[in-house]
């Protein structure tokens, strides 16, 4: 029902898996990156994954942008409105026309360097709340 592209954030760095954003979705597969990548790595996943058994076109896709020097972030957030026209496009890093700025932080992680399990579970009301709208 649901697929979930990006960074770390996605991937659920530092947070309980039952915790993490994609855990409060019915169905969800979360196919989030950590480590040394770059978004067009995702994208890259994105493509793959609209050519693949996984998808319908009821999937309801996330993706979480972040910013990567030497990267055209705004050149790929439209790569993947082609791929997905449907999808949803949030910035955890500065505004990009096309996706919104990610919600603010409530908690951390473990490590104190990425969002903790209270802010993955506010970011996925918000998610919900915008697929209603």
């Amino acid at each position: 029902t649901w697929a979930f592209f990006g960074n770390s954030i996605v991937f659920g760095i530092g947070v309980p898996e039952s915790l993490i954003l994609t855990s409060y979705f019915d169905h969800s597969q979360n196919y989030g990156l950590s480590g040394h990548y770059m978004n067009h790595h995702s994208v890259t996943n994105l493509a793959h994954f609209v050519k693949s058994e996984c998808f319908t076109p009821q999937t309801q896709i996330v993706f979480f942008w972040i910013d990567r020097d030497n990267e055209n972030i705004n050149q790929l957030i439209q790569q993947v409105k082609s791929l997905a026209p449907g999808c949803l496009n949030i910035s955890s890093g500065q505004q990009r026309p096309g996706a919104i700025n990610l919600m603010p932080q409530k908690d951390s992680d473990v490590s104190g360097t990425h969002p903790g399990p209270l802010t993955h579970k506010m970011w996925a009301k918000t998610i919900q709340l915008l697929n209603r709208a």
